[in-house]
């Protein structure tokens, strides 16, 4: 039996039915969202609703971000030289700037989940299922949403979707201490779309175990294409665990479920390609906040010269 046929066929893990209904449409296209009028004006805006200085809506609001079907999301990390440190949403907005053939908007995004339970409701995940937090675990760090622009709305029954052009996402940031300097990477956010179906994403997983030429590789692509998976070869053996390795699911916890090399790689398969959507679906952005240079210090003013003495003749 293949991979395909035995990820088909078999729960490898305990909840996977469920937990691959739920992430299913992860990969769908989302519709783009309307866009909004022009940015707020000072005048209009609340500080105190919309951040530093009141100048930028909520991308939540302008594009109905709620969830994975309307939005991808940004993490941050935040380091540099300033003493303190601003924070994402203390001392340091970030503006995220939509182009999409012209028409520019500029929003501010917001915390779309923070902790296991609102990043499991965020990707539409049942929390009761202790599954979806060893598979897809929350990352720790906060999740801010941007519109997911992955799809262009269709028309008409036998009719061509419009041509929409891909919108242009980047990210800057509004500091409230004028004298320090931010930049970060990446500026431009480029989502790589997930896999479409089952097959494009055992290529990444060869793709992962290092391409079809390396043994890892092309083993994983030979048990996917019909061969038999052996629990007694050494290259299965380490096949197993380098799929286990691919998910990042500790290898105790990974073994109360499938502990055999087949079974590893079987049950890894499975894993890896509920992950794959789930992984597109963000983007780490590292920002450096950078305190000036200190002023050089003046050089000392010289002493004035003594005034030469003349010695007096008292012979």
């Amino acid at each position: 039996m293949t991979i395909l046929q035995t990820i088909r066929t078999r729960r490898a893990l305990a909840g996977g039915i469920a937990l691959a209904a739920g992430t299913a449409a992860i990969a769908a296209p989302a519709v783009v969202p309307p866009l909004a009028a022009n940015p707020l004006d000072d005048a209009n805006v609340s500080p105190s609703v919309n951040g530093v200085g009141g100048t930028y809506e909520s991308c939540s609001a302008m594009f109905g971000l709620t969830d994975k079907t309307t939005a991808n999301y940004v993490t941050f990390s935040v380091g540099g030289t300033a003493t303190p440190l601003p924070g994402i949403g203390a001392g340091l907005t970030p503006v995220l700037t939509i182009d999409i053939g012209g028409t520019v908007e500029e929003c501010t995004p917001e915390i779309g989940f923070n902790d296991q339970s609102s990043w499991a409701t965020y990707l539409g995940l049942p929390t009761e299922v202790p599954e979806v937090a060893v598979i897809v675990p929350y990352g720790g760090s906060p999740g801010y949403l941007i519109p997911n622009f992955a799809a262009v709305p269709g028309g008409a029954a036998g009719e061509p979707s419009p041509a929409i052009p891909a919108p242009l996402l980047s990210l800057g940031f509004v500091q409230a201490d004028a004298t320090l300097t931010v930049t970060s990477s990446p500026t431009s956010l480029v989502y790589t779309p997930p896999p479409t179906n089952m097959e494009e994403g055992l290529d990444v997983i060869v793709e992962e175990l290092g391409g079809p030429t390396s043994p890892l590789g092309a083993r994983f692509a030979g048990i996917y294409g019909g061969a038999t998976c052996d629990n007694n070869a050494a290259i299965d053996q380490e096949l197993g665990i380098a799929m286990v390795a691919l998910t990042g699911i500790p290898l105790s916890t990974f073994d109360g479920l499938e502990s055999t090399p087949c079974g590893r790689v079987f049950a890894g398969s499975e894993a890896r390609l509920l992950q794959l959507p789930v992984d597109a679906l963000g983007l780490a952005v590292s920002v450096t906040v950078s305190a000036p240079a200190p002023a050089p210090a003046p050089a000392p003013t010289p002493a004035p010269s003594p005034e030469p003495v003349t010695p007096q003749y008292t012979g």
